[in-house]
């Protein structure tokens, strides 16, 4: 496939205006009430920290004998390339690259998540390379706390918000950043129309 089909200008308008309609579809929406109690994240490691993603946004999580990354020129190095899942060509961003934590090998315990975006219409679908998928389990909301300043090494912009994990051998309780996959994407997007102008 060439560059300009998945990297091209047209590709980036399209991909700029899913992100504006769906931050303010999120922006319209923002006073409805919501009667859930709770959110399923699905919990993974970036280096030797914990992270998480809320399963809404997951596709799905693809192993390393189920891909093969084509990489495509004049990109960040956080973009590594492309990979075909059943003919779907998608975007595969590095998310250590991203928040500029320490790279390491992709070995047999790397996975990539595929998210969509948004949720309701899934317009926009991107893999997150990590390093290692733990689990999925529903966190309660009260669980779930606004986000300090930084989590380790990933600002505050890129986190929904904080929860606690204790671990059922040691009993060790291990804080975990939830990722935002809406705040990743348009803060990634504008970065690039930004080296364009």
């Amino acid at each position: 496939m060439k560059a300009e089909e998945t990297g091209g200008p047209l590709a980036r308008r399209k991909t700029d205006l899913i992100l504006k309609q769906a931050t303010q579809d999120r922006i319209d929406s923002h006073q409805e009430v919501t009667t859930e109690d709770d959110r399923t994240l699905v919990r993974f490691f970036l280096g030797e920290e914990q992270y998480a993603i809320d399963a809404v946004y997951i596709k799905s999580v693809r192993s390393k004998a189920e891909w093969r990354i084509y990489p495509i020129p004049c990109v960040p190095n956080y973009l590594l390339g492309v990979i075909n899942l059943r003919s779907d060509i998608i975007s595969v961003l590095d998310l250590k690259e991203y928040f500029g934590l320490p790279t390491t090998e992709i070995d047999d315990e790397t996975r990539i998540i595929v998210v969509h975006f948004p949720p309701e219409t899934r317009q926009l679908v991107v893999g997150f390379l990590v390093d290692k998928v733990v689990d999925i389990q529903p966190i309660s909301l009260s669980e779930i706390q606004p986000p300090l300043t930084t989590i380790e090494k990933v600002t505050a912009e890129y986190i929904d918000g904080e929860t606690h994990f204790e671990d059922e051998n040691t009993g060790t309780e291990t804080l975990i950043g939830i990722i935002s996959v809406e705040s990743v994407l348009v803060a990634e997007m504008n970065a690039r129309l930004s080296e364009k102008k």
